[in-house]
């Protein structure tokens, strides 16, 4: 295969992923493999007709686009992980044990997201605690290793006042009698 049908291979498979002409010819120079880990498209084999995408094809297109970004962005998933998660979401690859080693990276490199940061800081102020307090953080670490809306998951926890932490998680399920 000749630069020339290389580049227009990957530039229509890029176009027809929905990137748009500038980012294409941005791409059209790399080598397939950091195509992949850079975009999550598999180039295929023989350059691809050039394919006219209707606005819902395009929204959706951007959808899965910041799916992969999402979990590029996270870090610790393969990229055949980070692909699957373009097209099928971050639920599809992350499961409890995959959240729980991710937020132990995030503590142990100190790189929490500002966004998980945020919302302890605005439950501990809602609660009246310190801002800093474990109360928040360990909602909002509950929250992401089970996978529920933080808010859902502040019902379910109980808090001590006097310490500023949880006393215990209320169950969601009644006790069987034998």
């Amino acid at each position: 295969m000749t630069r020339a049908e290389r580049e227009k291979l990957v530039y229509r498979s890029l176009r027809n992923q929905g990137y748009s002409p500038q980012e294409a010819r941005k791409y059209r120079s790399y080598t397939p493999d950091r195509i992949i880990i850079e975009t999550g498209v598999k180039l295929p084999k023989k350059v691809p007709e050039l394919k006219e995408l209707t606005p819902a094809q395009i929204k959706r297109k951007q959808q899965e686009r910041k799916r992969f970004e999402y979990a590029k962005s996270i870090g610790g998933f393969t990229v055949e992980q980070q692909i699957k998660a373009r097209k099928q979401g971050m639920k599809s690859i992350a499961t409890k044990k995959t959240r729980t080693s991710q937020w132990g990276r995030w503590i142990k490199e100190d790189k929490l997201p500002r966004q998980y940061v945020n919302q302890a800081h605005a439950l501990n102020l809602k609660n009246g605690f310190d801002k800093n307090a474990s109360y928040g953080f360990q909602v909002v670490w509950y929250a992401y290793i089970e996978d529920v809306p933080v808010a859902e998951m502040e019902k379910s926890l109980k808090k001590d006042y006097f310490t500023q932490q949880i006393l215990y998680m209320i169950s969601s399920k009644k006790a069987k009698r034998t």
